[in-house]
């Protein structure tokens, strides 16, 4: 995902816990992933669920901020939700960009639509929006930015 947005540098590692997983035009996002297929021996393929849980504490990794909520929100300004379709998985498939669907969401669709729901399923988010390709992923969360704020730190 960061890859097709171009803010991945492979020698860097991921800041794991910070409030969203990429930062992209100043503004954080979120990806959540899923599969039909897993790692791990399965009777049947997976049904795929995305969690969309509020959050009570983010922590900024840049600034080592940390944000107590009273109310809890969602930090990011849009979601990508990847989902690998091909079972069983294999690493071939896995690593074929054309195998997953994309869905981008704006978190003020999501906080409109859904409230504080915790999770999200495939059909859900296709009442939401298409998916798109890994091609049209950079356009879509453009698109899915636009009159969104640069996240400048956490701000109560």
């Amino acid at each position: 995902m960061g890859q097709a947005l171009g803010v991945v540098d492979p020698s860097v590692p991921r800041k794991e816990w910070d409030a969203a997983d990429l930062r992209y035009q100043e503004r954080l996002i979120e990806v959540k992933s899923s599969g039909r297929g897993q790692a791990w021996l399965q009777d049947k393929p997976s049904t795929l669920r995305f969690d969309i849980s509020l959050q009570r504490q983010p922590w900024d990794a840049e600034t080592n901020t940390w944000l107590d909520l009273e109310e809890p929100r969602r930090t990011a300004a849009a979601y990508v939700f990847c989902a690998h379709g091909p079972y069983p998985a294999t690493n071939n498939n896995v690593a074929d960009p054309s195998s997953w669907q994309f869905w981008v969401i704006s978190t003020k669709t999501l906080d409109t639509e859904l409230g504080g729901q915790k999770t999200i399923s495939i059909g859900r988010l296709d009442t939401l929006m298409d998916p798109v390709s890994w091609g049209d992923l950079r356009h879509a969360v453009d698109q899915a930015l636009e009159g969104t704020e640069p996240f400048s730190g956490f701000n109560t």
